[in-house]
């Protein structure tokens, strides 16, 4: 019997050193192709190649959070608004801890998307018709909106520990 990991790829982040790497190694010669991310370039490179890893990346972060971390509601959304404020808190924090690395968070409003859908079920028309009445921009958000708001946090070089938020001005109401 072969193992788990055989012919399957894993990325480990932070892989190029401590834990991280340790699991790289062990995963690897589990039969896994392994991709280690870490922070600085000339590391991860010199970790993959001697280690004999598929590949490596180094990467600022980003989070996506959510607009429960600023507006929570009363319907059984404790836990994702305190998740979501977690992780703005976090990438402040880590902001500074692994500079010059840049970690920033996205933290979209309500997004037209499949897990809307899924989530909302047979009621999400009439959601959705009730929130863009309120909302300044009188319609959801798009993933396509999000997207290009990641996009923008991962290209502005200066932008450091931030949160973004893209939400048609569903803060302001």
């Amino acid at each position: 019997m072969g193992s788990i990991l055989q012919d399957r790829t894993v990325v480990i982040f932070g892989g190029t050193s401590g834990i991280g790497l340790a699991a790289a190694q062990q995963a690897k010669a589990e039969g896994a192709e392994v991709i280690v991310v870490g922070f600085n370039a000339e590391g991860a490179e010199r970790v993959a190649a001697e280690n004999g890893f598929a590949g490596w990346r180094a990467a600022d972060v980003t989070f996506i959070s959510g607009a429960l971390a600023d507006r929570p509601s009363a319907q059984g959304t404790a836990v994702l608004a305190a998740a979501s404020a977690a992780m703005e808190a976090l990438a402040r924090g880590l902001a500074l801890e692994l500079a010059p690395v840049r970690v920033n968070t996205l933290s979209p409003g309500t997004t037209d998307t499949p897990l809307l859908a899924r989530t909302l079920g047979a009621h999400r028309d009439a959601y959705v018709a009730a929130l863009t009445e309120k909302l300044p921009q009188r319609r959801l958000g798009t993933a396509e909106e999000a997207g290009a708001a990641v996009v923008f946090l991962m290209g502005s070089g200066f932008m450091n520990g931030e949160t973004l938020h893209v939400d048609g001005g569903a803060r302001l109401v």
